[in-house]
């Protein structure tokens, strides 16, 4: 998943790309460079939830990042959830989980029919990953930029504890000094990604996984430097090398 006009930063950065990385994904796979969604409110919370759901916001329930709820009387951040604990966050959002989605996505529809696939989202963003994997999700995982480490909730949880594999990645970076909206972001989320496609087993034989990703930075770049700033120009050519990572650990 990226955002802000990527496909103008395609053309106009791919002397910059690697064999492996949009260049392959362009020859080999399916490019729709003018493709579009329907959205009012170009947001990350509704954006992800029309990626794997298909659906738009009178539909899926995901207007906005935050909206007013009437009932309540109160703001609602769209993937809030007050049964539910963030494990060993401190930031604002503490209670995550794809309680305000409404319907399916396609990870949800493969566990509906039985199929035995695991689903696995990871972003810098909660609200990337908790809608990107839909109600059934195995694992969403995202970055607490207070706490400094990759957590989740125990929405895919139950006993409160991170699994063995996070721990170890979250000592990793324990002392790196990234910001999120550098390229560092991207290979974290890429380093994050891997480690989550070992440990989970995802591919495994005769099992159709889902691994979703989101490539947050490139939003918090956009929002800071500006659709022309040179930072643009060094995220997506981040996200060029990320990706052939990510295809040549897949294959």
């Amino acid at each position: 998943s990226l955002h802000d006009a990527l496909p103008i930063y395609i053309s106009r950065f791919q002397h910059l790309f690697g064999g492996n990385g949009f260049k392959a994904l362009i020859s080999n796979g399916a490019y729709f460079p003018y493709g579009e969604y329907d959205l009012l409110q170009s947001m990350t919370g509704p954006g992800h939830a029309t990626i794997l759901t298909g659906a738009y916001p009178y539909q899926m329930g995901i207007p906005l990042n935050e909206w007013y709820d009437q009932k309540s009387n109160q703001m609602v951040y769209c993937v809030q959830d007050s049964e539910v604990k963030t494990i060993g966050a401190v930031g604002a959002h503490t209670s995550s989980s794809p309680k305000n989605l409404v319907g399916t996505t396609v990870g949800d529809e493969l566990k509906n029919i039985d199929w035995p696939s695991k689903i696995v989202t990871v972003a810098l963003k909660d609200r990337a990953a908790v809608l990107m994997g839909g109600h059934r999700a195995d694992l969403a995982f995202w970055y607490d930029h207070d706490s400094k480490m990759w957590t989740s909730s125990t929405y895919y949880l139950k006993d409160g504890k991170l699994p063995v594999w996070m721990e170890v990645l979250n000592k990793s970076i324990a002392h790196e000094k990234c910001n999120a909206i550098q390229p560092c972001g991207i290979e974290m989320t890429v380093t994050a990604a891997k480690a989550a496609l070992s440990a989970e087993k995802l591919g495994a034989a005769n099992r159709l996984d889902i691994l979703a990703i989101s490539f947050s930075s490139h939003d918090f770049a956009g929002h800071q430097f500006g659709p022309n700033a040179i930072e643009m120009r060094d995220m997506t050519v981040a996200e060029d090398k990320g990706l052939g990572e990510l295809r040549a650990a897949i294959q």
